[in-house]
């Protein structure tokens, strides 16, 4: 990995990680308040993006520490196969 895109990269991972931290502390926030509609409603987007959030994060840990398998070099189902002449 070049030194601009792992910078970034581990930028990008930590941005990730705050915005968790914060999603599930404002999720904590929300699940002690009276429960309404508003609040149900809060606590279901929370939840979405604190995951999301997670699992962005730790697919970028798992490509700078170097466990992600490298991508394949075989065509996707969708492109269509050269044809030899």
């Amino acid at each position: 990995m070049t030194a601009r895109p792992y910078v970034r990269a581990r930028r990008a991972f930590w941005t990730l990680l705050l915005t968790a931290v914060l999603l599930v502390g404002a999720l904590s926030a929300v699940l002690r308040a009276t429960p309404t509609p508003l609040a149900g409603a809060a606590v279901a987007t929370l939840g979405a993006l604190a995951a999301m959030s997670i699992a962005l994060a730790a697919r970028l840990w798992l490509a700078l520490s170097g466990h992600l398998s490298p991508p394949r070099d075989t065509p996707s189902h969708h492109e269509k196969p050269v044809e030899d002449s």
